[in-house]
């Protein structure tokens, strides 16, 4: 859905209900949803050069290839040929701008035209998971049975990964990682 336009995301709209969850990442669609008011929304970020270090080695690494029917296996292509032939930096440099894009849309049509946004990060999430679950189901209105809760605590500290592997989706998941991949003229 992110990268569709809004002629195209019209053909989607039923996802959009009165009731129910819809986990997606916003992307460009951002500008085209319509009612965001009537839902609550979580805006969960991450700092941006932490998502230039993580999409290069998932485009270089460990992310197969969308479809070539999908709308995305251009653009991914593109990229991923980008990622493999670059060092980091150089990549980190060049996609920069594709991402400053992104959160500039996020700021106008999102944080600045709606109200009712949980606004989160990723950082949050990683350094204190149970306060920030704790927050989003607040946000929710939700409540979960303690052993649910516990279960989802459990699996989110088993599932961080103790030491890096690039070939992995969930590569370390540390934040900050940034300043051991990239050098200091590019942070």
């Amino acid at each position: 859905l992110d990268q569709l336009q809004k002629d195209e995301l019209e053909q989607y709209q039923y996802i959009f209900r009165k009731e129910g969850y819809l986990y997606t990442v916003f992307g460009d669609m951002v500008q085209h949803l319509e009612n965001l008011n009537s839902y609550k929304v979580i805006f969960l970020t991450r700092d941006p050069r932490d998502i230039l270090v993580s999409e290069y080695f998932s485009l270089r690494y460990s992310h197969p290839t969308p479809s070539l029917l999908s709308n995305k296996n251009q653009l991914f292509s593109e990229r991923q040929q980008l990622a493999k032939t670059l060092p980091i930096d150089e990549f980190v440099l060049k996609d920069g701008d594709r991402l400053k894009l992104s959160y500039d849309n996020y700021n106008k049509f999102l944080i600045d035209k709606h109200k009712n946004i949980h606004l989160t990060s990723y950082e949050n999430m990683m350094k204190n998971f149970p306060e920030w679950l704790d927050k989003i189901l607040n946000y929710c209105e939700l409540t979960l049975p303690p052993d649910t809760k516990h279960q989802l605590i459990h699996n989110h500290t088993h599932r961080t990964p103790i030491k890096e592997n690039k070939r992995s989706h969930l590569r370390k998941a540390t934040p900050g990682d940034y300043k051991n991949k990239l050098n200091p003229k590019t942070i």
